[in-house]
């Protein structure tokens, strides 16, 4: 006499099979692992753009800038119409024009500008930098750096691939700043 049960008769469900509860859980984690990888995969995007002010984007960005033309820096101070690029545009009281990157050297966070202290403001660190990039209180220990600016055809244009670093003597390189008339 054999004892054999029939299992035609017992649904999938109602079976007590080891291999099939393993295999629903591992199903049901792939699921949720595959959710999150989806779900991580945008999250970058949103905080690229919460940081910035800008869409990320897997195009590189041209990096040659026009900012505007001689005339349009006439006055010392700071010009936001490229800040959307990552540039602060400042006319110094020495006659330059400067092209500053936006972003914090001790955490990458777009800096602000504080127009009733006159400073650079990081967001994220509390670091502050002055009108020109110097660092004026930390944790921040380098200066922002500064783009390659140069007149061309009448326009002001800035080269975002050519960088200039206060601390290894890039500051007054020939590019570093765009010299200007005495107005």
């Amino acid at each position: 006499m054999t004892d054999e049960t029939p299992t035609s008769s017992v649904s999938f469900w109602q079976r007590d099979d080891r291999r099939q509860v393993l295999l629903l859980f591992c199903f049901g984690a792939a699921l949720i692992a595959a959710t999150a990888g989806l779900y991580s995969a945008s999250l970058p995007n949103s905080w690229y753009r919460n940081l910035t002010g800008q869409q990320l984007s897997l195009e590189e960005p041209p990096s040659i800038v026009r900012v505007g033309r001689p005339a349009d820096f006439t006055a010392a101070g700071i010009y936001q119409d490229s800040k959307g690029d990552g540039i602060w545009v400042v006319r110094l009281p020495e006659n330059k024009v400067v092209a500053v990157h936006t972003f914090c050297t001790h955490d990458g966070c777009a800096t602000s500008w504080v127009t009733e202290d006159r400073q650079y403001g990081c967001p994220c660190c509390g670091s502050r930098y002055e009108i020109d990039g110097t660092v004026l209180s930390g944790p921040a220990k380098t200066a922002l750096e500064r783009f390659k600016i140069y007149n061309h055809d009448g326009s002001v244009l800035v080269n975002r691939s050519e960088t200039f670093q206060r601390e290894s003597g890039g500051w007054p390189m020939s590019g570093a700043f765009l010299p200007m008339d005495n107005d």
